[in-house]
């Protein structure tokens, strides 16, 4: 398997202050967007956390191989 790269720009959930987080203040740039274009591009949405890629949601679920 292939080890990807992590993206140029990290997802704003993981540069979140607590109070953002908390409020999850963080998506309301994609929630005004999407209110505003009838329809959200794949490449207008927020790249995926370090935590969310299948691989490592792999690694974590099965530790032992």
């Amino acid at each position: 398997m292939k080890k990807q790269d992590p993206p140029a720009t990290p997802n704003a959930e993981q540069t979140a202050s607590w109070f953002s987080a908390l409020t999850y203040a963080y998506v309301d740039p994609l929630i005004w967007l999407a209110n505003k274009v009838p329809h959200l591009r794949h490449d207008q949405l927020p790249a995926l956390a370090d935590y969310d890629y299948a691989e490592y949601q792999t690694a974590s679920a099965f530790p032992v191989r």
